[in-house]
């Protein structure tokens, strides 16, 4: 499974708010229906963050083509005109990641609330202090960046289920830590709706 990350943000004639409520509201749907997603989550940045980005979206495919055929499609034309209603392309940064599972459990607590920890600095170093941290926590993971692009602001993001701080950053790790609220779409039941309607 290929799993990626994009960071995305708003128009310049739109705000944080606007752009996380459309995107729950009307792109999220829309893109679960068109895409061929094993999973499909999106990390809204909260308000008052200081982030040029609002959102980090989590896109999971068996196919690394599938998007691909869908924004050469016919449906392509479709994507980018909603898209137009609410983001900034030229802000938009993906990052394919390696992702490691630290210790099971949920990945929010109560309130669908998360921590991303974006890290720069060795690789093993925020290895450790994930393996550390998952000894007491639950549902911690590590995405590792693969082939950074210098417009990712990280090397790493480690994620954590709450807002709790997660202590002093170890020696050597430059560490900015997001509170965020996190959706998740259900893709059996996408995929199960589509086939009722006889789209699939």
């Amino acid at each position: 499974m290929i799993r990626t990350l994009c960071l995305l943000a708003h128009r310049p004639d739109r705000d944080r708010a606007f752009f996380q409520r459309y995107y729950e509201e009307r792109h999220a749907p829309l893109a679960a229906r068109l895409f061929p997603f094993v999973g499909y989550a999106r990390n809204h940045v909260e308000q008052g963050e200081a982030f040029d980005w609002d959102t980090i979206s989590e896109f999971m495919v068996d196919d690394p083509l599938g998007p691909v055929r869908v924004m050469e499609g016919p449906h392509a034309a479709i994507v980018r005109a909603d898209e137009e209603n609410f983001l900034d392309h030229a802000r938009l940064v993906p990052a394919r990641v390696e992702a490691h599972l630290f210790s099971a459990g949920p990945v929010t607590d109560g309130e669908e609330r998360r921590l991303a920890v974006l890290i720069e600095g060795e690789r093993d170093r925020a290895m450790t202090w994930a393996e550390a941290l998952a000894r007491d926590r639950a549902g911690v993971s590590l995405d590792v960046i693969v082939g950074r692009d210098a417009a990712f602001p990280a090397d790493a993001v480690f994620w954590l289920s709450g807002h709790d701080d997660p202590g002093p950053v170890p020696p050597g790790l430059v560490a900015k830590a997001l509170r965020m609220r996190r959706y998740e779409t259900d893709m059996v039941a996408v995929k199960h709706d589509l086939e009722n309607e006889g789209l699939q």
